[in-house]
């Protein structure tokens, strides 16, 4: 089946979050997740400080409506972060105050949603792209697959996935 995507434009991070498909049930009454949401911000909101201020209030929101109970059925769920530090810029990407608070604001979201069932997936270029708060609280693997990865960084991937899955384990494949 060859089907176009469903195209939702909204004016607001809580629209946005209203418009999420949620999970339907089958005949035999379970969940079926069916549907890949997608929000596209980078390249459509060109203004830097209006993204900012989305993704801040798009994560706030989030965590808002949950802990409210208002936030549709959308759990478990997993949310993607492809380049993620396009939105959630460490020091060593940038020092500019206003994305710095952003990442504030969405490390202490992503952090509490956690717990309502919510599994936030990263990708950066570099895993020290990612601010610390959130690649030390996070459960993660690291893939490196054809990286070019200096030995002192060897060791710490090494040792962050021992202690995040209790075992010994290879961190690059």
């Amino acid at each position: 089946m060859n089907e176009q995507p469903e195209i939702i434009e909204v004016s607001s991070p809580l629209e946005a979050w209203q418009a999420v498909k949620k999970p339907s049930w089958n005949k035999n009454r379970n969940k079926v997740f069916d549907t890949i949401n997608i929000f596209e911000f980078r390249n459509t909101i060109w203004d830097r400080a209006v993204r900012l201020r989305w993704m801040r209030e798009l994560f706030e929101t989030f965590a808002q409506r949950t802990r409210l109970g208002s936030m549709p059925k959308i759990f478990p769920c997993t949310i993607y972060l492809d380049e993620a530090q396009w939105t959630i810029a460490g020091q060593r990407i940038s020092a500019d105050m206003d994305r710095m608070r952003t990442t504030e604001i969405i490390t202490e979201n992503v952090l509490e949603m956690r717990s309502a069932g919510c599994r936030f997936v990263l990708s950066a270029q570099a895993y020290t792209n990612i601010p610390p708060a959130l690649r030390e609280n996070m459960l993660c693997s690291v893939l490196c697959r054809g990286a070019d990865v200096a030995r002192d960084e060897n060791a710490i991937l090494t040792q962050h996935t021992r202690e995040m899955h209790g075992r010994t384990s290879p961190a690059l494949l």
